[in-house]
C-alpha cells in the first residue's frame, strides 16, 4: 500500500480512523492492545512527512495508551522495556 499514490492522502488516514475505532473497542481490559495501539501512534509521530502537529498528537495518542497498558498492568517489566526501547527507536 504505501507504493500507491494516495498512500498519505487516503490510505494513512483510513489506517488512522481504524485505529481510533479499535481503540474505542479495547476499552479498559487489554494491555497488550494498548501496547500495540501506542506502537502505531508512536511510528505514526515518527513520518517526518507529516505536519508538526499531527506527529504531536499522534505522540500524544502513543502515551496515552502506553500509559493504560502501564495502569493495567503495573508490574510487567518487560512490556515497560519495550515500550521504552520502541520509543528510543522511533523518535530516535
Amino acid at each position: 500500500l504505501w507504493q500507491e499514490p494516495d498512500y498519505r492522502e487516503k490510505w494513512m488516514p483510513a489506517a488512522d480512523r481504524a485505529m481510533e475505532s479499535a481503540a474505542f473497542f479495547i476499552g479498559e481490559q487489554n494491555p497488550r492492545q494498548h501496547v500495540e495501539l501506542g506502537h502505531y501512534w508512536n511510528m505514526r509521530a515518527g513520518q517526518g512527512w507529516l505536519p508538526e502537529e499531527k506527529r504531536d498528537a499522534a505522540m500524544e495518542k502513543a502515551r496515552l495508551h502506553y500509559r493504560k497498558a502501564l495502569a493495567l498492568d503495573p508490574n510487567n517489566r518487560r512490556m515497560a522495556g519495550e515500550i521504552e526501547e520502541r520509543i528510543k527507536k522511533e523518535q530516535g
